[in-house]
């Protein structure tokens, strides 16, 4: 089983399935909830049960979608904490673990600023480790880049949303149209003496139509100007679209594009790249 073979290999790093990581913030592993302290989940603590299913985050919806062999196969999910990043900034923890919360009070962005997190907003940070002899070992800033298309392509990829119109604007932003940010994504990383650890953390505009525009938004006025009414019968009509498969489809393209990287194939990552690449619409004129 995936979570006891983690566990197993973090074994070291724990007293009594408490993981403490370099920020002093501390993780509880707990086998049911008589385990979780009293003080119950702080900024600085966050308890996890290794065997209970989260209620507002469908594990079912999300792993029916998820077809990658280890992005995004074992899964830590908080409806609340400060920042999915912060779970990653101690040591190695496991390639492809992703950190999801429902909503986050102190979100990462880039340098310092702060990632505006409410309700509806698709949040996760990944783990990801390379050989540094690697092509992503070695060309480590193409990883935000590669994350960003993934975003892109996963959502194009649902039929129906091929057609909304999300863009990436470099070096790290997505984007509706030419003027509304939607999300971003964040790398950092780290070296150990024949790896790369990366830390990527991400945020998407899905079903919260504050502070700009979402996915859902592009889709009922996707479905509106083709006629099709809300709850209606017509087969044309495009979903709304949920966290839960926004991300496993995420997790899932962003594996095939790693390992086309990894293979000496970005230049067919690159191409797919630029074909969502912003800036390619933008003009200068000789008046």
């Amino acid at each position: 089983m995936l979570k006891l073979e983690f566990l197993s290999q973090i074994k070291d790093h724990m007293k009594d399935n408490l993981l403490t990581i370099n920020s002093g913030y501390g993780i509880k592993f707990c086998q049911n909830a008589n385990d979780i302290p009293k003080s119950g989940a702080t900024s600085s603590f966050l308890p996890v049960l290794l065997h209970t299913c989260p209620p507002k985050f469908s594990t079912v919806e999300y792993f029916e979608n998820l077809q990658s062999e280890s992005i995004g196969r074992l899964v830590i999910y908080s409806r609340i904490m400060t920042s999915t990043m912060a779970v990653l900034s101690g040591p190695l923890l496991h390639h492809g673990l992703a950190v999801i919360a429902g909503q986050q009070t102190e979100g990462k962005g880039r340098g310092s600023n702060v990632w505006l997190s409410p309700e509806g907003c698709a949040m996760f940070s990944l783990q990801l480790v390379f050989a540094d002899t690697s092509y992503l070992g070695r060309h480590a800033p193409l990883l935000q880049h590669i994350v960003a298309l993934a975003v892109v392509s996963a959502i194009h990829a649902i039929q129906g949303c091929e057609e909304l119109d999300l863009r990436l604007k470099w070096p790290n932003d997505i984007y509706s149209g030419a003027t509304d940010k939607i999300g971003g994504v964040i790398v950092n990383s780290t070296s150990t003496r024949s790896n790369l650890i990366c830390n990527v953390g991400c945020g998407l505009n899905i079903s919260n139509s504050v502070p700009t525009i979402c996915v859902n938004d592009l889709i009922r006025e996707r479905n509106k100007k083709k006629g099709i009414v809300a709850g209606g019968k017509d087969s044309k009509g495009v979903a709304s679209l949920t966290i839960e498969k926004f991300l496993a489809q995420t997790f899932t393209q962003l594996e095939k594009l790693i390992d086309a990287a990894q293979n000496e194939k970005i230049d067919k990552v690159m191409k797919l790249y630029y074909d969502y690449w912003l800036h390619r619409y933008v003009y200068a004129y000789f008046i």
